[in-house]
Parts: structure tokens; sequence; C-alpha cells
């Protein structure tokens, strides 16, 4: 069902997106598949363009077998964060950057929902992770930590 722009448009302008503010998006990937998938807000600002997002996956497996991520991951146990029924581990491997234009029209088709807020503890794990992540630029740190 589509949302008419400008209902989108102010649900979109009026939620507060912050640092920690979880997404449910339908995000298409590079192979071309679109799936609906779980980023969590990073920027310091507030109301930035674009958001400074991590994807999180609840398909676990890959980084069970291949421990030399671990520095750069952090994971959630079930239901630690309402959204996240299985655990989860949020990848801060790579940044991911999502336009408010694409957010707006993305929630008028019903492709993206505001799933809530990551505690503060677990928003000061992923900056710990960032901070001492080799794979993260230094211009990517300082958009998220400072």
């Amino acid at each position: 069902m589509d949302i008419p722009e400008s209902i989108s448009n102010s649900a979109v302008d009026n939620h507060q997106i912050k640092k920690g503010t979880i997404i449910k998006l339908k995000y298409r990937f590079s192979s071309g598949n679109d799936r609906f998938k779980f980023f969590v807000v990073l920027n310091k600002i507030s109301r930035p363009d674009p958001l400074v997002c991590v994807i999180t996956t609840s398909q676990i497996s890959f980084y069970l077998k291949n421990a030399q991520f671990n520095a750069d991951v952090l994971t959630i146990a079930p239901n630690a964060v309402p959204c996240f029924v299985k655990d989860t581990v949020v990848d801060c491997r790579q940044i991911y950057r999502l336009s408010m234009v694409s957010i707006r029209d993305s929630f008028s088709k019903g492709d993206m929902t505001f799933e809530g807020d990551l505690p503060e503890t677990l928003v000061e794990k992923i900056d710990a992770v960032i901070r001492g992540s080799r794979l993260i630029s230094p211009l990517d740190k300082k958009q998220i930590l400072f």
C-alpha cells in the first residue's frame, strides 16, 4: 500500500532519527536481490543526510566460523532488543549510507519501518568497535564518533 507523499514525508520527518535508531528497510544488494534488513543509524548529529548506518543479520553461522571478524562485530542476544528475536550480529565492517530521499520513498511504499532504538549501552559498544576498526575510514569514524 502506497502512503501519500505528504504523509510519508511528515512521518519520517517527525520521527526522531538519532544515533541508535533501528530501521527495517527493503534493501537492494549489489547482487540485485531485495531483502528486508535491519540497519542501525550511527550518525552523531541529529537529522543527518545521508544516514550513516551498519547492517545487522541473524545469519550468524558465518561469524561463528570466521572468528577473525569478531573484533568488527557486536552480537546481541535474542530479545535483548525487541525487534531482534534471534541472536543478531551488528556488522561494523562496512558502512552504508541511506539518503533521506530514499528513506521517505521506502516509507511511502511500505518498504521501511522504524523499529525503535538500541539501548545506550549497545550504542557505546558499537562506538568501541568502530573506534578500534581498521576497516572503517577516518572520515567515517569522524562522522560516527565526534
